[in-house]
């Protein structure tokens, strides 16, 4: 799983199907007063009352989405649907974010850029498109990065569904007044360097030794854990994270590397293992899988954009200490 986490058009413009009808009003008379939380706290806007958070759907195999990874707040006008989608960037603003943004790497549209809050501890950069491409499904017609109070950064998408086109700059302007509604959230991010007891598996607990600028999520389900690391990292630099699957069955991340995997002596809870190392122009992976007499399994993958961090990222794995 890459941490960048770029949402292609056919996973976000899934949101946009099957509207509900509610009523149809002049945009710029619709008053705001429904406030909402994005990423379990992270930060608030301020939305028409029939807005909801209604989060993406997911297969029956598969743990519902991250409430502190993902949010989708959906607004209907009879016919017509507009879509915010928030995501965690996994990232750090720096005193320079406003040029790093400006950048546009990777970015295949382009963009008029405003600062559109810069108060509360709060900084915030909107892009809109400048030519807004028509999608099948939906058009994206802002765009705002979000610096929080811990520094961290998120990204919120509005979009617009297809009988929305012919209006898509009163959309702008409702999705920006809706923007400029954000407020501080009551979440933080810790990314100091610390020692944590995290239970990777179903029952058993690990004391693990997370450098600076460290976090993690973790994904449940009936029958399987997954628990993420990402390292924060200056905009528009390089991604990193270790993911550990706890469960039956485990996929090996390996698929999108053409070339055969290198075996690779190491340890993990002082037990000596093999992992898998492969590369490609874009990351790294290092993977091992490990089967337990219950038929479990552990599978432990670091991926990586930057090879410098590979050790930093392998020392932490092979540094974790079963407690019980």
């Amino acid at each position: 799983m890459n941490v960048k986490k770029i949402l292609t058009n056919k996973l976000v413009f899934m949101c946009l199907i099957s509207a509900n009808i509610v009523f149809s009003q002049d945009l710029k008379k619709i008053p705001l007063n429904n406030k909402l939380q994005v990423l379990n706290g992270k930060a608030f806007f301020i939305f028409p009352h029939q807005a909801k958070n209604e989060a993406r759907g997911t297969s029956i195999m598969a743990a519902p989405k991250n409430m502190e990874t993902e949010t989708r707040i959906i607004c209907d006008f009879k016919e017509k649907r507009v879509v915010f989608f928030a995501q965690e960037l996994f990232k750090i603003g720096t005193h320079s974010l406003f040029e790093e943004v400006s950048k546009g790497n990777n970015e295949i549209l382009t963009y008029s850029r405003k600062i559109l809050t810069n108060k509360d501890s709060i900084y915030s950069i909107l892009s809109t498109p400048i030519n807004p491409k028509e999608g099948e499904s939906g058009m994206l017609v802002n765009k705002l990065i979000v610096k929080v109070q811990d520094g961290t950064l998120f990204e919120i998408m509005a979009y617009i569904s297809p009988q929305a086109y012919p209006e898509k700059e009163k959309y702008m302007e409702f999705t920006e007044n809706v923007f400029k509604t954000l407020s501080k959230g009551n979440r933080t991010i810790n990314l100091k360097p610390r020692t944590e007891n995290i239970s990777l598996e179903m029952n058993h607990q690990y004391n693990i030794h997370l450098p600076a600028n460290y976090s993690y999520t973790v994904d449940l389900t009936h029958d399987f854990k997954v628990t993420n690391f990402y390292k924060y990292t200056d905009y528009n630099t390089k991604s990193s994270e270790i993911t550990f699957y706890s469960g039956s069955y485990p996929s090996s991340f390996a698929r999108k590397y053409k070339k055969p995997g290198i075996p690779t002596k190491g340890f993990f809870l002082k037990q000596e293992i093999e992992w898998y190392l492969y590369e490609n122009d874009q990351s790294i992976l290092k993977e091992v899988i490990i089967s337990y007499e219950d038929n479990t399994d552990l599978h432990i993958a670091i991926t990586t954009e930057d090879k410098t961090n590979l050790e930093e990222l392998t020392k932490i794995v092979e540094s974790i200490k079963f407690l019980n």
